[in-house]
């Protein structure tokens, strides 16, 4: 993997031990994942996961703004 690749990115566990589960990706080096909270169950060797890029937030930035806006789907509210 190259470092950082997958920040903001989210990463689902879809089998074994902590299955369901989901976190924000912070940072990855070559063979690893940092993540914004800690888990509720941690995942293991038996854990499979898949990565998603980031689909709770829209952006939008307008003509000439200096500002991005971002809507949160999870919370519906706007933040800059």
């Amino acid at each position: 993997m190259t470092v950082d690749r997958y920040c903001n990115y989210s990463i689902h566990i879809t089998g074994g031990t902590g299955i369901g589960q989901k976190n924000r990706i912070v940072a990855n080096g070559t063979n690893y994942f940092e993540i914004a909270r800690p888990w509720v169950t941690t995942p293991d060797a038996t854990s499979t996961y898949e990565i998603h890029g980031d689909t709770d937030v829209m952006y939008l930035i307008g003509n000439g703004a200096s500002i991005i806006h971002a809507y949160s789907r999870k919370y519906d509210m706007w933040y800059t």
